[in-house]
């Protein structure tokens, strides 16, 4: 089960820390256009304090359980989900084609390290934190903030409109997914696996997929967000009865009365 985080205005609150996030990696881009560093070093300048950061919080609000750093819960839609994952990339890696082999490893590092921040802030904090208005809007919320905060790739001038929108589309459903997955699975582990090795695979190959190829993932991530987020997560219980505060964000800081807390429900 997930662990809802209590906040007085989750949707605000969600939205104002997407934000801050990506104004930091704004300023990273900003400082490393600059400085003319290559992409990888660049980014790694604003997500490995990012990731030291999210560490700290959680090791010393003992988050990491909550966060969903746990052994997956078997079943029948986490065998879904595991096709899924493996059809996916098995895809990519078809269209890509072959790889630049020597940059493996140090893209590998870099993705492992961008997926850990993203899955653990979009995931384990901005879902849980909507999850008091119920799992369904918790769900699409989180995924459209997700989905959204990809557009900031138009904004920087990094590339074109059509290409964003293709972006953030992508980005959409590969939030409903993965969110699914998350509260179904009750482990991030599964997702931050799939983000690490997908992107890793794209930044290492010597081509990039095609938007036919591209749609065609969208669309198989897209029915399986749907039926493991219907009838998977959303028949299951994906809250506890109890709630995180989001003042201190500590297991256990429950605010109001007992009849304010959210319980375990079906989708609605």
């Amino acid at each position: 089960m997930l662990t809802p985080i209590r906040a007085r205005h989750p949707l605000l609150l969600s939205a104002g820390l997407t934000v801050g996030l990506l104004l930091i990696l704004a300023l990273a881009g900003t400082a490393a256009y600059m400085l003319h560093l290559p992409l990888p070093k660049g980014l790694t300048l604003a997500f490995v304090p990012i990731a030291l950061a999210l560490a700290i919080w959680a090791r010393r609000s003992h988050q990491w359980t909550e966060l969903g750093y746990r052994r997956p819960r078997p079943g029948r839609y986490t065998m879904i989900a595991g096709g899924t994952i493996v059809l996916v990339l098995a895809i990519t890696a078809w269209n890509i084609g072959s790889w630049h082999w020597d940059t493996v490893p140090g893209w590998l590092a870099f993705t492992l390290l961008v997926a850990f921040v993203e899955e653990t802030f979009f995931r384990g904090i901005v879902l849980r934190m909507l999850l008091p208005y119920g799992w369904t809007p918790a769900w699409i919320l989180s995924s459209v903030i997700f989905g959204l905060g990809h557009a900031i790739n138009l904004i920087a001038g990094y590339q074109t409109a059509f290409t964003t929108l293709i972006q953030v589309c992508f980005a959409l459903a590969w939030g409903l997914f993965a969110a699914a997955v998350y509260a179904n699975t009750g482990s991030i582990w599964p997702v931050l696996v799939f983000h690490a090795l997908f992107d890793a695979i794209q930044l290492a190959g010597v081509n990039q997929t095609t938007t036919p190829v591209d749609m065609t993932t969208l669309a198989v991530m897209a029915s399986a967000a749907m039926l493991i987020g219907i009838r998977g997560a959303g028949n299951s219980a994906v809250t506890s009865p109890h709630g995180v505060s989001g003042r201190d964000l500590s297991v256990g800081a429950v605010q109001g009365s007992p009849a304010d807390r959210p319980v375990a429900s079906p989708i609605r």
